[in-house]
């Protein structure tokens, strides 16, 4: 090799070699997998289904049936954990911290009123 290149395109692919490599691992070295549970904090069980995102980031899970989930997340990030039934939650994730358990209370909705709506037959017929 040194024969076909001289000495200043060397020079230049070494310069160039190390600092993408060095940008490479740092890039990989940021991303890393937070694994948790979403249960209900009432009885204990796992919610199935929910949605967990993460804030700031197009990265978003949902849980399998026994409520666990996995999310690619970089940094320091919060999660929101959504599902029906059950109130929104976010929770913060810190760079040390690579598993989580996420209990969701339940959200009591009632209807404030009946709406009942009468049809003349003559109408439909």
């Amino acid at each position: 090799m040194r024969k076909f290149l001289p000495n200043t395109m060397r020079k230049f692919l070494r310069l160039i070699t190390v600092p993408l490599l060095l940008l490479g691992l740092v890039a990989s070295a940021q991303t890393r997998t937070i694994k948790g549970q979403v249960v209900s904090a009432t009885d204990g069980k796992a919610v199935a289904g929910a949605t967990i995102s993460v804030n700031g980031q197009k990265v978003s899970a949902i849980a399998s049936e026994d409520g666990t989930f996995t999310v690619n997340a970089s940094g320091n990030v919060s999660l929101t954990v959504k599902s029906v039934g059950f109130a929104n939650q976010t929770v913060s994730v810190a760079g040390t911290q690579n598993t989580i358990k996420v209990s969701l209370t339940e959200e009591s909705s009632q209807l404030n009123g009946c709406w009942n709506t009468k049809f003349n037959q003559s109408f439909f017929n």
